[in-house]
């Protein structure tokens, strides 16, 4: 996702605060970046191709190379076109309906390529909309098109929430230290529209190299769907780690993982623990003409002989248990220097 996202510095010193030496700008080139996201879904979401086929999704992930080089400066915000150079899809669905799936896959993978997604953000960083502009694969607008291009808009915003990085205000108090409370990590791939709320603390510190780290951890709701008398109501954590190039001005990297659980009054939850609604993904800025295989895409099919997936064995993060398997380790120290596309068979299940 190319011109993205950067860090104006104010000074070269590293002995001043890193809070204060991030700030949020543009670019003046183009900027590629890889960005993914596994989807785990509490209730299941249709995926339609322009005529005949659909199957019903229950978990998806999204992976893309973005190419970002329109900038249109407006009313304190900037718009970011992106073109999607290239993208895979992935997808389980239920029994019933296995091998449905596959081709409305690859209608939408025909969909995504080549298509563009413009991205606005606030000057302190703050994704304030994401629109999908020419996916289409066939002349001809109906109804049932609009929501599956509406649809594959929430799903790609999925692997763009990571952007959603609020730098602290001018004459920040709080040190190396800020808070945010509202994330598009926290949103939901729900054409009914998702409402909640976070309540975030980044802390910066200074790497040895000169960039500086970003570290996120965070409490929220998420409660997807029209607002009713009886609404299920999602509450958990989510977990960041990102890297700022200082010099370069440029969001290296960034990984995320979220999971939510509905609260006891919701109606997924009466009687038993409810379906969890989880989710991660991952940033990583690309070199100039840096070549990037984003897989194949696929339908998963079900699999009892494989160990659990890290979304099944995902436990919240700062609130775990000392022995258990976190969904990602710090991008500072355990992220690997070169891109590697995960496997999808740790997909299956």
């Amino acid at each position: 996702m190319t011109t993205l996202l950067a860090l104006l510095v104010g000074g070269s010193a590293l002995s001043a605060s890193p809070a204060d030496a991030v700030r949020w700008g543009l670019a003046p080139d183009a900027t590629r970046w890889y960005v993914e996201s596994d989807v785990v879904l509490p209730q299941h979401l249709w995926f339609e191709a322009d005529f005949n086929k659909q199957a019903r999704v229950r978990t998806f992930q999204v992976r893309m190379v973005l190419d970002c080089s329109g900038v249109t400066p407006r009313a304190k915000a900037t718009r970011l076109d992106c073109h999607i150079e290239d993208a895979a899809l992935g997808g389980v669905t239920f029994t019933r309906e296995r091998g449905k799936l596959q081709p409305v896959l690859e209608e939408l993978d025909d969909k995504l390529t080549g298509a563009t997604l413009q991205v606005v953000l606030t000057e302190r960083g703050h994704v304030r909309a994401i629109r999908l502009k020419n996916a289409f694969v066939h002349d001809q607008r109906n109804r049932r098109i609009n929501r599956m291009n509406e649809i594959l808009r929430l799903v790609t915003a999925r692997a763009l929430a990571g952007f959603d990085l609020v730098m602290p205000r001018e004459g920040n108090r709080s040190g190396d230290s800020w808070v945010q409370h509202t994330d598009l990590i926290f949103g939901a791939p729900s054409l009914s529209g998702v409402r909640g709320s976070v309540d975030e603390v980044h802390h910066a510190e200074w790497l040895d190299d000169g960039r500086v780290a970003i570290r996120t951890e965070g409490r929220g709701t998420s409660v997807p769907g029209p607002m009713s008398t009886v609404e299920n109501i999602y509450l958990g954590n989510v977990e960041a780690d990102a890297v700022f190039d200082t010099q370069r001005g440029l969001l290296v990297e960034r990984a995320w993982s979220m999971a939510v659980s509905p609260t006891p009054s919701s109606p997924l939850a009466q009687g038993w623990q409810g379906i969890p609604y989880a989710q991660r993904g991952r940033i990583e800025l690309l070199d100039a003409g840096e070549a990037v295989d984003v897989g194949e895409t696929r339908e998963w099919t079900p699999s009892t002989e494989l160990p659990p997936t890290t979304l099944q064995r995902m436990t919240p993060f700062a609130w775990a248990d000392p022995g258990a398997v976190p969904l990602w380790g710090s991008v500072v120290t355990d992220m690997p220097e070169s891109l590697e596309i995960p496997e999808l068979d740790r997909f299956e299940w």
